[in-house]
């Protein structure tokens, strides 16, 4: 299970946690990836934390429970946060250090100024 943040939530509020969607390759990028096993096929799969934030980040509410806390729900060998089309499963606790070059990359990619608003503060200089 993930570490806990310490954060104790009220129970039966639902509260919005942050999301990045995670991609199988990249597509000769120079991303970081990690291992992980896969859940149905007990392989081992590499996912990679890249693309852009309109098309990878989402965010989704959970409920927070009697504990004060979001937690999982056992199905069969996977955990499961939520339920029906918004659940996801957890798959893997990164190493706090890979966990924080991920994060800084991803937010990263929030920084970046698009070519419409490049123009735009051309445009208000001259």
């Amino acid at each position: 299970m993930p570490l806990c943040d310490s954060v104790r939530l009220t129970n039966g509020e639902f509260y919005d946690f942050p999301f990045w969607t995670l991609k199988t390759s990249n597509s000769g990028a120079s991303a970081r990836g990690f291992v992980v096993e896969h859940p149905i096929e007990k392989d081992h799969i590499e996912l990679f934390a890249l693309g852009k934030p309109r098309d990878r980040f989402s965010i989704r509410k959970f409920a927070a429970g009697a504990h004060g806390t979001v937690e999982a729900v056992a199905n069969g060998n996977a955990q499961i946060f939520g339920e029906g089309e918004g659940s996801v499963e957890w798959v893997a606790q990164l190493k706090p250090s890979h966990a924080q070059r991920i994060a800084q990359d991803v937010g990263g990619s929030f920084s970046r100024i698009g070519l419409i608003e490049a123009e735009w503060l051309r445009k208000k200089t001259e």
